[in-house]
């Protein structure tokens, strides 16, 4: 079933069907919805002297600004211990462990105190940064050690050895594919 918000047109037609002494079947038929939305929205949105649309729109809208996800430093409390730590030289993942060391309800992952330091809109403009160890304004990624792998020059397989070298009957036979120094 797909569902969707109610719009504040719906809701004035929910408010002038009330008004017309519809129930709330016949309102939730007319509109296309299921009859709970419908006495859901009247019961949650709705007064004691009534229904009524646009006091019901602006509570909805309301509703929908404050349950938008917050980052986790987002809270003042927060903000604070964290700028004065990172403010005494204390690096991110220090702070982190002494919050969980103490049981603090402030905890945040290192990684957290850095997501934010590099996001957040007033942490950039207090130029946090600055306090990091390397006072970078950008986070350098982390990639991986890249594999280098080395083609020995002039190698010749180890199936295409004289037959000498299988005997084992001279000294100072290697297989040098086995063996590689740094520098050539």
């Amino acid at each position: 079933m797909n569902y969707q918000h109610l719009t504040a047109a719906v809701r004035g037609a929910i408010e002038i069907l009330l008004q017309e002494k519809y129930t709330v079947r016949a309102i939730a038929r007319k509109l296309g919805r299921s009859p709970s939305t419908v006495s859901r929205e009247i019961t949650k949105r709705g007064l004691p002297t009534g229904y009524r649309a646009i006091t019901a729109q602006s509570h909805y809208e309301q509703q929908r600004l404050r349950c938008r996800g917050h980052h986790k430093c987002a809270l003042v409390k927060r903000q604070k211990y964290l700028t004065k730590q990172l403010g005494l030289g204390w690096s991110p993942e220090q702070i982190s462990g002494r919050l969980k060391r103490t049981g603090s309800p402030l905890y945040v992952c290192h990684e957290t105190i850095y997501a934010w330091l590099y996001s957040d809109s007033w942490a950039r403009k207090e130029d946090l940064y600055q306090y990091l160890r390397l006072g970078r304004k950008k986070r350098k990624t982390h990639t991986g050690r890249s594999v280098h792998a080395l083609k020995i020059p002039n190698r010749v397989s180890i199936h295409e050895r004289p037959e000498i070298v299988s005997q084992r009957i001279e000294y100072g036979h290697w297989e040098g594919d086995s063996v590689i120094y740094p520098h050539k």
